[in-house]
């Protein structure tokens, strides 16, 4: 029967976490490209949409614009054509009398030619009522011209109306296969949209599982951090590449440096004890907080404030080194423990100065410990 190590334990939960935290990424990003592409299509045809819809307000406006225009111009058509009518009538009556008072004169010139006792009186009336007749004709035949031209232009005004309004309607016709292309697109993109929401909510649904898997390997990762650091305490040692360091706790060196240049030999060891209490008791004091909330590509940390009457005070009165063993201490309290305010072991790389990872520890504990089983079997071997 087989058993998984403490080191095989590890390496599976630190593989799977990276491959949980890949397809993660992978997710994520292809949820936001895909948002952004389908909101951009979403917008963009519904813009389309409204533009024709308007335009085809536009048109429909002026096609019924159009009908009525030609509607009137129809009517307007047909009084003139009735009142030509009537005109014409009045016209043929008008000729009629006068070529009845045309005949009247005329037997009236050959009475006279005949008989000259004829009376006067009556050919001057004839001839009077004939001139009149003439005038009024002549009236007639302009106002039946100028109808006759008027009837003409309406025509041509009617049948320029008739061209635009089948032109219009071309025009409408096209625009509603449009808007019903456009409508089609929108149906398709809306379905598309559905589907993809769908697959954003198994997505965020993924994301929440990988999430609380992602917690719960963390959570399993940390316990085996500080397993390594209770466990394996007495294999590191101070000159150990890998070790336990314990973040917010002064470096007492830069004091014991200044110390030693400031004080005498007798009193510099007790003043760079008491000076490193001092201040190790400031960084574990909850109220005091020397920080500023700053930002930087668009996100906010907490930065130590340099214009802090207290770290203003020990760099002018202790140096730059003393101020910079400080403000570490600081930001590590304020990153590892912020609300109880005191020092907690974390495994450290000393050799590159940074966090070490677990397969590094894991490494370096192993061969440990096979050096330490080499020597003691070397030491049975000479006893």
């Amino acid at each position: 029967m087989s058993y998984i190590t403490a080191e095989q334990r590890q390496r599976i939960l630190a593989c799977q976490v990276e491959s949980k935290n890949e397809i993660l990424r992978e997710i994520n990003e292809k949820y936001s490209k895909t948002i952004v592409i389908l909101s951009n299509e979403n917008d963009k045809l519904h813009g389309n949409i409204q533009e024709t819809k308007k335009t085809e307000r536009i048109f429909r406006e002026r096609y019924f614009s159009c009908i009525q225009e030609n509607t009137e111009l129809k009517a307007e058509k047909a009084n003139l054509k009735r009142y030509l009518a009537e005109d014409r009538l009045k016209q043929k009556k008008l000729e009629d009398e006068n070529e009845k008072m045309k005949e009247e004169l005329c037997e009236a010139q050959k009475k006279i030619l005949l008989h000259d006792n004829v009376n006067n009186s009556y050919i001057s009336k004839l001839e009077t009522k004939l001139k009149i007749l003439s005038k009024e004709l002549e009236v007639k035949s302009v106002e039946m011209s100028d109808m006759a031209s008027f009837n003409e232009n309406l025509l041509l005004k009617e049948q320029t109306s008739t061209v635009e309004l089948a032109e219009a309607r071309k025009e409408l016709f096209g625009l509603k296969e449009n808007l019903c292309e456009m409508q089609r697109k929108l149906d398709m993109l809306s379905k598309l949209l559905e589907e993809k929401s769908d697959e954003i909510l198994d997505t965020e649904s993924l994301n929440q599982t990988l999430t609380v898997k992602e917690h719960m390997h963390n959570h399993e990762l940390q316990e085996a951090r500080n397993e390594l650091i209770l466990g394996l305490g007495d294999l590191f040692s101070n000159r150990s590449t890998i070790g336990i360091r314990r973040m917010g706790e002064l470096d007492q060196k830069p004091f014991r440096d200044v110390c030693m240049e400031k004080f005498s030999t007798e009193d510099w060891r007790m003043k760079s004890a008491e000076l490193c209490s001092f201040w190790q008791e400031n960084i574990k004091n909850s109220h005091w907080h020397p920080f500023i909330t700053t930002q930087k590509d668009g996100k906010f940390y907490e930065a130590i404030n340099d214009d802090d009457d207290k770290l203003k005070q020990l760099k002018d009165s202790m140096g730059e080194q003393v101020y910079k063993a400080v403000c570490v201490a600081l930001k590590e309290m304020n990153e590892y423990n912020s609300s109880g305010r005191y020092p907690v072991p974390e495994l450290w790389n000393f050799k590159e100065d940074r966090k070490a990872s677990l397969k590094e520890v894991i490494q370096y504990s192993l061969k440990r410990l096979r050096d330490l089983k080499s020597l003691t079997r070397t030491r049975k071997r000479r006893g």
